[in-house]
């Protein structure tokens, strides 16, 4: 009972360094777009992937592994030994990413259609050194258990990283320096985070270096060779494939949108301001997709049990519960446009675009909490196969609908490519169990209730700004704080009043004492 209490306890942490760390993700680039302009926060998005990658891979993919191939080892004698076995895999992968990027930066440049990017991409390879290290001691503090080591070493990276950024940006911006030097310093910023996190983490892992543990990092205790380096490639990326589906989106938009700006009639200089608004995109999503992406996570413990199991209460409550709070988060950010783009971001271009990508929120949240559930039938070398389709698709849609349509295009073959993959990924659920979406969830109940939100925000936004005739951003505030808060109250309130929940639902809802005896809900 002890040992499940500190599992729990750890797995609660690490939950609250996810949450912390998207917010903190998400809600940085607000910031850096109101210092460095739509440009600015081009130049940086245009890098983000690369930091990215090697960030989700040293907090979720490779300390998973490095963790699971310690369980499948036996005695400190195989584990130590599979750690240096490890390390020694991370160098190589991490060097080899540094040498790519630093050495091929220009080429890189070239193909993004901007040579003035090679010296961001060059300071943002340092990042691919610093991952062997923060992902061993992730591993081993996961497999001995101390997830509360991990998640602050994660907090700690992402607090300093952020704030690196924008002090950059800030200082950059009041010395005059281009906007491509502060790109660099904000890849710069990444390097020192992640050393942070790394100092943070040995100085709590220095248990792997006693002398009683110390002889048995010799190479001639590696065991399992082959099995170390396919556990962290094959592992590694499966477990960060659902954190990293919006960073494979970015990377497409990196190489394709640029060009295929200037083929739509912009100059160089406007296109580049042009994929600056359409990045404005990606910390809203990142927002919408929290609830998304830590249901998912919770649906983990509920997939423990055998296959015949599988389909328990827990899980359809998990699906229903994706549908009814993504689909109304991404209709409802859609709704309050243009305000949320004024508010955030000084101004309202791209509105448009941004509430077409708005819908990836929806789209998203229900992939990933399928993708968790099809890896307990083993669907998982597979996903990588889908995930890789999904990027061709999106590169594809690109070259097709941005020279046509501009950053809007490059928005629908965001949302048509994740559409895709959802319906594959239901579809293939299929096989697997008989239950559905279309089985879970009370569409015309939910729909009704989406149909009276959305009718009351618009009619509610329309009327303050008739009103109020908002010239400031601190007037825009308030529009969208009500906005928002009468969509949730609105939505929840007559799901509630349609008996849409359960009672075991119910007994989930936060404050659902106070929101039962308010409504007036009977209780089933």
């Amino acid at each position: 009972m002890k040992q499940h209490k500190g599992f729990l306890q750890g797995a609660m942490w690490l939950t609250i360094a996810g949450l912390f760390s998207k917010v903190l993700s998400a809600g940085y680039r607000i910031p850096l777009q109101n210092i460095a302009g739509d440009k600015g926060l081009y130049v940086y998005q245009q890098i983000y992937p690369f930091l990215s990658l090697a960030w989700l891979l040293s907090i979720y993919g490779f300390p998973a592994a490095i963790s699971s191939l310690n369980i499948n080892q036996h005695g400190k004698n195989r584990s130590t030994g599979v750690y240096s076995a490890a390390f020694f895999y991370l160098l190589m992968f991490g060097t080899g990413m540094f040498i790519m990027l630093n050495s091929g930066a220009d080429y890189l440049a070239v193909w993004m259609g901007d040579p003035d990017l090679a010296r961001p991409i060059e300071l943002s390879s340092y990042v691919y050194l610093v991952l062997p290290l923060t992902s061993l001691f992730r591993g081993i503090q996961q497999a001995s258990g101390n997830m509360n080591t991990t998640a602050f070493s994660q907090m700690t990276e992402q607090l300093i990283r952020v704030s690196g950024i924008l002090l950059v940006a800030i200082m950059f911006w009041h010395q005059g320096r281009s906007l491509y030097e502060m790109g660099a310093g904000a890849a710069f910023a990444s390097v020192i985070g992640g050393l942070a996190a790394s100092v943070f983490l040995l100085w709590n892992s220095q248990f792997v270096f006693s002398s009683s543990h110390l002889s048995k990092w010799a190479i001639s205790r590696w065991s399992s060779v082959r099995f170390v380096w396919k556990t962290l490639m094959i592992t590694g990326l499966v477990f960060s494939l659902n954190y990293m589906l919006l960073l494979l989106l970015q990377v497409v938009d990196v190489f394709t949108m640029i060009p295929a700006l200037q083929e739509y009639g912009l100059t160089m200089d406007q296109a580049r301001a042009a994929k600056g608004v359409f990045d404005r995109g990606q910390p809203l999503v990142q927002f919408g997709i929290i609830f998304g992406s830590s249901l998912s996570l919770a649906m983990i413990p509920a997939l423990q049990g055998s296959r015949e199991e599988i389909f328990s209460h827990d899980i359809k409550s998990a699906l229903k519960l994706t549908f009814l709070f993504s689909l109304p988060a991404a209709a409802g950010l859609m709704a309050i446009f243009p305000a949320v783009n004024i508010l955030l971001y000084k101004n309202d271009q791209g509105t448009l675009t941004l509430q077409v990508f708005s819908a990836l929120i929806f789209f998203v949240s229900i992939m990933m909490s399928v993708s968790v559930i099809l890896q307990k039938f083993d669907f998982v070398k597979r996903q990588i196969f889908f995930f890789g389709g999904t990027m061709v698709v999106k590169w594809l849609l690109n070259i097709w609908l941005i020279p046509v349509y501009g950053i809007t295009g490059a928005a629908l073959a965001s949302v048509m490519s994740l559409a895709v993959l959802v319906l594959i990924f239901l579809y293939v659920l299929k096989k697997y169990v008989s239950l559905s979406l279309l089985d879970i969830v009370p569409w015309a109940k939910s729909l009704f209730a989406l149909l009276l939100m959305l009718i009351t925000v618009k009619m509610f936004n329309y009327g303050a700004i008739q009103w109020l005739q908002p010239d400031s951003r601190l007037d825009y505030l308030w529009i969208v704080v009500f906005s928002c808060m009468i969509g949730a109250i609105l939505y929840l309130g007559t799901l509630l009043k349609l008996n849409v929940f359960t009672e075991r639902e119910l007994r989930e809802l936060p404050y659902r004492e106070k929101l039962v005896k308010r409504l007036g809900v009977k209780s089933e």
